[in-house]
């Protein structure tokens, strides 16, 4: 990812910095995307969660306001963008149905897993190390756009994987504890992310 600016003002400057926005840039999947990137969510990372393909940034649940990437709240959301490009490569989401069927269907695997059914909107599945006795549930969804969402349940944190607008892998890990929220911080998120978005096009000159 690459700023096309200087580093932003100091943090000092407090109540400038959710209104001062940069312009930033990735590249990836013969694709390239322009954000504007509000000021403090740049302060937060410092440059260490910058590449070309991949954004990652800590916020704070329910505000949404930037937080330091070492921040160990338990509102804090670990939100990662990764720009693909191409819209027919499998979605981690899918990935992920797709292994938990695999463990099903391989009863001498370690994992076992098995289908709980619906649940509301959720399609649920547990996984099972007998070895532990620790059982691990993951819920799919769809959104409005039929894109897959889902969301699995681990020992000490709950992580969501999804496609979005087509070029845009989204990842976010959050605590346990806001898993009743789930469903509207994927809202936040993907809403987030549209008001960053400025341009998606094929880019001039493509990584691979």
């Amino acid at each position: 990812m690459n700023s096309e600016k200087k580093s932003p003002p100091c943090a000092c400057c407090k109540d400038d910095l959710l209104e001062k926005s940069y312009r930033v840039s990735m590249q990836g999947g013969g694709y390239q995307c322009q954000l504007m990137l509000p000021a403090g969510y740049l302060q937060t990372v410092k440059g260490q969660a910058f590449t070309d393909e991949r954004l990652q940034l800590a916020l704070a649940y329910p505000s949404m306001n930037p937080l330091s990437l070492t921040s160990l709240t338990e509102e804090k959301i670990l939100f990662t963008v990764d720009l693909i490009g191409n819209a027919m490569k499998q979605s981690l989401s899918s990935m992920a149905m797709d292994n938990v069927r695999q463990l099903m269907k391989n009863p001498v695997q370690t994992l076992h897993a098995r289908h709980i059914g619906r649940l509301g909107i959720y399609d649920v599945y547990e996984t099972v190390d007998p070895d532990s006795n620790l059982v691990l549930s993951t819920y799919f969804t769809r959104d409005k756009n039929r894109n897959l969402v889902c969301f699995q349940d681990g020992i000490s944190k709950t992580s969501a994987t999804r496609r979005y607008a087509r070029v845009f892998e989204l990842t976010y890990v959050f605590s346990p504890r806001l898993r009743a929220r789930q469903l509207a911080i994927d809202a936040e998120l993907t809403t987030l992310l549209d008001s960053w978005v400025q341009k998606v096009s094929p880019a001039a000159n493509p990584l691979r």
